[in-house]
């Protein structure tokens, strides 16, 4: 009835959003036809929001694939269309783990895995593994994903997220053979990452890779990070294993620190365990 009374279509909500981008986010398909079927095809499908979303990847973050695949049907749709953060509608759908709902369907129609934000490069692998997706890392990897962009790649993201099995995958997918210097030092980064978050299980497996324990990450070691974080599993798992406890780093300030300074200079409690194998 509205429709029919010449309502305005294009009228958006406190969040940007018109009517067809509402629909879309609430798998409504039925409402998205209506509405493309009465004008909303040539100007709404492909109008952004203040916020750069549009319908293509509302409903890709939510996994609706009947609404996507109508979507992607329409001659006149541009598949490029990007949200917020210029994440493409395979990004937000492998943001949220949708593998059988969405991710597939996207790349059959065309969906660029490879597509990446312009400051950090984030790509559709990186979000994944962000979020430990592994099942959905593995069908973008098949389908050309390059495990190596990104600010932070993959293998990063899951270290620093503590998702291990999402970098045993990692690991395994690219074989020690095949291992470049570049894919050497981003295992030595994750291995930071891992100790200066507390995830002793990713440690674990990248140690067991070949990371270097003594890698200096943003001017510390993974010594120096899980001591300043107060991880004693990890500071004694460090040591153990021959990671430098008197290495000085040159601060921002040109003075130099060592893990167990480091940990003096941590005024909290539970770190006074952790500080005892630096002084063994």
């Amino acid at each position: 009835m509205l429709i029919e009374n010449k309502c305005d279509l294009d009228l958006r909500n406190e969040n940007g959003h018109c009517a067809l981008m509402e629909a879309a986010s609430a798998g409504h398909l039925n409402i998205v036809k209506l509405l493309i079927q009465s004008g909303a095809k040539a100007v709404f499908v492909n109008m952004n929001s203040e916020f750069k979303e549009s319908p293509l990847t509302l409903a890709a973050y939510k996994g609706y694939t009947d609404v996507i695949e109508y979507l992607l049907s329409l001659n006149d749709y541009d598949r490029s269309t990007r949200d917020e953060e210029l994440h493409t509608a395979l990004m937000e759908a492998a943001m949220d783990g949708h593998l059988e709902h969405v991710v597939k369907i996207l790349l059959e129609n065309g969906a660029q895995v490879n597509a990446t934000t312009d400051e950090t490069m984030e790509t559709a692998l990186t979000v994944a593994a962000c979020g430990g997706f592994t099942e959905v890392l593995d069908v973008l990897v098949k389908n050309g994903g390059d495990l190596g962009l990104g600010t932070n790649t993959p293998l990063m993201e899951a270290a620093q997220e503590g998702h291990a099995s999402t970098v045993n995958y990692i690991l395994a997918a690219v074989k020690p053979e095949d291992r470049s210097v570049k894919f050497r030092q981003q295992m030595d980064q994750a291995l930071s990452l891992a100790s200066e978050n507390g995830h002793f299980d990713v440690l674990q497996v990248l140690y067991s890779n070949g990371a270097d324990l003594n890698f200096d990450y943003d001017g510390r070691t993974a010594l120096m990070k899980a001591a300043k974080n107060g991880f004693t599993e990890i500071v004694e798992f460090l040591v153990a294993k021959g990671a430098d406890v008197v290495e000085e780093v040159e601060e921002e300030d040109g003075k130099g620190c060592c893990p167990s300074f480091n940990y003096r200079y941590s005024t909290s409690k539970v770190h006074s365990t952790a500080f005892r194998p630096l002084l063994m």
